[in-house]
């Protein structure tokens, strides 16, 4: 099914293309989100872990932004079989502790909210979350599967960890979901 998803994606839209580049390169090179996220999929699913299209975003622009969502539900819909949608990035960067925090909360609160004119708006006023515009794509996707709601299911940063709360990376997890 991920053969099919990722050729439909290219079809059915010239803001999708296929290139493994993104995704070449060593450790701190290229596109690492899928080593982030691996992980956590064999741990939930074992020896069943699902089959993965990955998509990098290289777009900054918030109307294609928007636009690469829809198409990515339309796609969906057309496919038979389930389908989950993961959005991976960091969110504030080394900004202080109490700083990140509260601009991170800011953009989760219009995450869930399902609102990618508020992420975005997030994004413009707070430039060190700039990799939270791949978060979008999803969320307007996830509007045109069905979801109504979201849920923040966690938030940290580097600082919780380190204990240098000076200059911290934000993370956080969110369930887009549908009734």
């Amino acid at each position: 099914m991920a053969e099919e998803l990722a050729q439909a994606l290219v079809a059915a839209d010239e803001g999708y293309a296929e290139d493994v580049n993104p995704h070449l390169g060593g450790f701190g090179h290229g596109e690492h989100s899928i080593e982030v996220q691996l992980p956590f999929l064999q741990f939930v699913f074992g020896d069943r872990t699902p089959a993965i299209v990955p998509i990098a975003v290289s777009c900054h622009e918030l109307d294609e932004l928007k636009r690469a969502g829809q198409v990515l539900a339309e796609v969906v819909q057309r496919q038979n079989g389930d389908v989950v949608l993961i959005a991976s990035c960091d969110l504030t960067h080394y900004e202080p502790h109490v700083v990140a925090e509260r601009h991170d909360r800011e953009t989760l609160e219009r995450l869930i909210a399902l609102d990618a004119d508020g992420v975005w708006d997030c994004v413009r006023r707070y430039p060190s979350q700039s990799d939270v515009l791949v978060a979008i794509p999803v969320v307007e996707a996830a509007k045109g599967l069905g979801a109504t709601e979201g849920v923040i299911l966690g938030y940290s940063t580097s600082g919780q960890v380190t204990g240098d709360l000076s200059e911290v990376v934000g993370y956080g997890a969110a369930a887009l979901l549908r009734p």
